[in-house]
This record gives C-alpha cells, sequence and structure tokens, in this order.
C-alpha cells in the first residue's frame, strides 16, 4: 500500500503548487480525492505496528523505543536538519539563483526557528509527527485493547463519532478554545479512526482481510460513490446552496462528507496491493512493487 499512497501524496502537492492554474473548484474536487493520502499511511503505520506485536503479551518498552527511533525519529530529525537550510534559502540575481543566509541561520533567532520547525513538521513531516505522538500512546492503547477483546467494537464507533465531532467543535471554540488548522492536522487526536481502526483491523487481519476481498465489488463501488458526494457538495456550496461549512469539504480533509470516501480510499489501496502481490501477477509486476515498497 504504501507506494500507492506516496504517490498519492506526490499529487496533493502537485496540486497545490499548480493550483492557481486550475479553477479553485477543480482543484478542490482533486484535492479531496488525494488527500485520503495522510490517512492511509497513518492507518497502515498503526496496522503494521499493531501486528507486530499481536503474538506478545507485553511490549518491551526499551526495545520498542530503540525501535521507533531508529525507524522514525532518527528520520524525522535528518530531514528537519536537511529541510531547514533549504526553506531559508534566499533570492539571487547570479546563479545559483539562490544563497544561504549563514548569519540568520547561526543567530539566536535561527535557532529557536529550528527548534520551532522541529516541534511543528515542516510541510509534510507533519506525517511523521502524528506517528511519533501516536508511539507514546501506542503501548497503553495495545494493553488495553488486547485485555479488552469484546470492547473493540466500542472503540472503532467511538473512534468514528470522535472523527467527526472533534473538528467541529476545535474550529467553534465550543470548550472556549480554537485550534489552528495548521495544529489541528499535527495533533494525534485529529486521526484517531484511521490509528486506531488500524490497531483493531491488526488483530483480525485474516477476517478483515477475507471480508474486504469477499466485498471488493460492493467496496469499490462504495468508494467511487463516497468521492463523489463531497464533490458535489463543493459544487453546489460553491452555486450558492445553502449547506454547514462542516459538511463542505473544500479540500478540508477532516470534513465530515470526506470520512466515508477515505475508509473507502484505504480500503480500495488494499484491495489493489492485493492485486499487484497476487501470484497471477508476472514476476516483474511483483519486483517492481516490492522495490517500491
Amino acid at each position: 500500500m504504501r507506494p500507492i499512497k506516496q504517490t498519492a501524496v506526490i499529487s496533493t502537492h502537485a496540486l497545490l503548487f499548480f493550483s492557481r492554474l486550475s479553477t479553485s473548484l477543480l482543484a478542490s474536487g482533486l484535492l479531496t480525492l488525494t488527500h485520503f493520502s495522510r490517512d492511509a499511511f497513518l492507518f497502515v503505520s498503526a496496522r503494521m505496528l499493531a501486528y507486530s506485536y499481536r503474538g506478545t503479551e507485553t511490549i518491551d518498552t526499551r526495545h520498542y523505543w530503540k525501535r521507533r527511533f531508529m525507524a522514525v525519529g532518527l528520520v524525522y530529525l535528518v530531514w528537519t536538519v536537511i529541510y531547514f537550510p533549504m526553506a531559508a534559502l534566499a533570492p539571487s540575481l547570479t546563479f545559483p539563483y539562490f544563497r544561504l543566509p549563514l548569519s540568520s541561520i547561526l543567530s539566536a533567532m535561527g535557532v529557536h526557528n529550528f527548534f520551532f520547525s522541529l516541534a511543528t513538521g515542516y510541510y509534510h513531516l507533519h506525517f511523521l509527527l502524528v506517528l511519533l505522538e501516536f508511539y507514546l500512546v501506542f503501548p497503553y492503547v495495545f494493553r488495553l485493547l488486547r485485555r479488552y477483546p469484546r470492547s473493540h467494537l466500542y472503540v472503532v464507533v467511538g473512534a468514528a463519532l470522535w472523527q467527526l465531532v472533534f473538528p467541529y467543535v476545535v474550529r467553534h471554540g465550543r470548550f472556549d478554545f480554537t485550534i489552528a488548522s495548521k495544529l489541528e492536522t499535527r495533533l494525534v487526536f485529529s486521526y484517531p479512526l484511521y490509528l486506531l481502526g488500524g490497531v483493531v483491523a491488526a488483530f483480525y487481519l485474516e477476517a478483515f482481510h477475507g471480508w474486504v476481498v469477499c466485498h471488493r465489488r460492493a467496496i469499490l463501488c462504495w468508494t467511487v460513490v463516497a468521492a463523489a458526494a463531497p464533490i458535489l457538495l463543493d459544487y453546489l456550496f460553491a452555486h450558492g446552496v445553502a449547506l454547514p461549512k462542516i459538511v463542505v469539504p473544500g479540500a478540508d480533509p477532516f470534513a465530515a462528507s470526506v470520512i466515508p470516501y477515505d475508509v473507502g480510499a484505504i480500503i480500495a489501496v488494499y484491495l489493489l496491493g492485493v492485486y499487484l502481490v497476487s501470484p497471477r501477477r508476472s514476476a516483474r509486476t511483483r519486483a517492481i512493487v516490492s522495490s517500491g515498497s
């Protein structure tokens, strides 16, 4: 699933870059269809993490954090160090048409900006920042879900309700505070359905796989219909139809109308992965998929 998901990530950033060349409604609709990639990334990561510990009773926290740091923490730190000077590049009139303002980077303000970037996640690095936040709570979540297996359905339903309500609450100050959209994308609380859903799916991976493969046609049809719904709502809202803003996506990845499509798209990508790694595919196709993964 990972190379397919990453293709969607690249598409999202490309659309943002070229959005001025298209109509805002078209760009908004295309962004709605590609934004599921962040949720797919978190779902796959949570599911594989839980699956790797599914056969254990307890988690060795020392080994756990060593692996998490090497797999994600170190990567996040290194790419923050790489991106920080790149983001500080200033234009120049001579080749190579940019310069690196070392005096600014090495100043007290530069150090402050670096640690701010490290704490908030530069641009798309917020994917890894959310994952690191999830790593903090995963041992406790895993322990509770393993101890109370009958709670799994309630956990998924509660996560879905939270996914619907949380954006509305934090944007309308229902608790006397609001959260900026940038911060919202960097909070683990913004993705409970996909993170907790991934953990629960890991506990029942064989049953999940069988059900998805058995209902593949219905799932694909549902995904197409669910993709059309937010695009239609965007169109109606742009043409004067009064609709609640929490429902209208407008390229908002947390809009309520986008959630059914995101879930369907994640499962559809899983089905595509099942198709690509099938023994009936050619050796070349399976090698390409393995290399991309």
